[in-house]
């Protein structure tokens, strides 16, 4: 049978999409273990990993990937070399990790990750070289930072090295290299 799509994320060199019933398929390269299905086997087609769970976010990085599910909850794997994962590590991920919190909106590209929660708050970590989390510091992070205290911001969205984010107002932010 022909599967119905409802999101499609591209990275480097993978893709991560989500069906309308909300199945998580990944395909392309898996060096880093980017498609989680626990190998670093490239696969040339899509294939399903975490069956049973519902998803209904996605986003593919350089050679990471996260995605929300229907419970708001946040998973990343793959590429980790400056914790973007953000499971305060630096070791690179082939199975999804989940993040502590309950989320609404996320963003991976080439070495950081950037979220709202459900709440409205904005979260950062990886690599911030280029002040891409907007706290005013480059260091890089490990596990989630929160950027500032408002709590009316409800999507995210990155390039490399910088990101965009709008509040509830319809404001619309950046932050990094510029």
């Amino acid at each position: 049978s022909t599967l119905s799509w409802s999101q499609v994320s591209t990275g480097t060199s993978h893709n991560v999409a989500i069906t309308t019933t909300g199945a998580l398929y990944v395909w392309g390269n898996n060096t880093y273990g980017q498609l989680g299905d626990q190998t670093a086997i490239a696969k040339s087609a899509p294939i399903q990993i975490n069956v049973g769970v519902s998803y209904t976010k996605i986003s593919a990085g350089f050679s990471n990937t996260a995605a929300i599910d229907n419970s708001n909850n946040l998973y990343l794997w793959g590429f980790n070399g400056t914790g973007q994962v953000g499971d305060n590590t630096t070791v690179n991920k082939s199975s999804p990790v989940q993040i502590a919190g309950t989320w609404s909106s996320i963003t991976t590209k080439s070495s950081n990750t950037i979220a709202v929660t459900s709440l409205g708050q904005l979260w950062a970590w990886g690599s911030n070289a280029s002040g891409q989390f907007g706290n005013g510091t480059t260091i890089n992070q490990s596990s989630p930072i929160q950027v500032g205290s408002a709590t009316n911001w409800n999507f995210v969205t990155a390039g490399g090295y910088n990101f965009f984010a709008t509040k509830t107002n319809g404001s619309l932010w950046a932050c990094g290299y510029n």
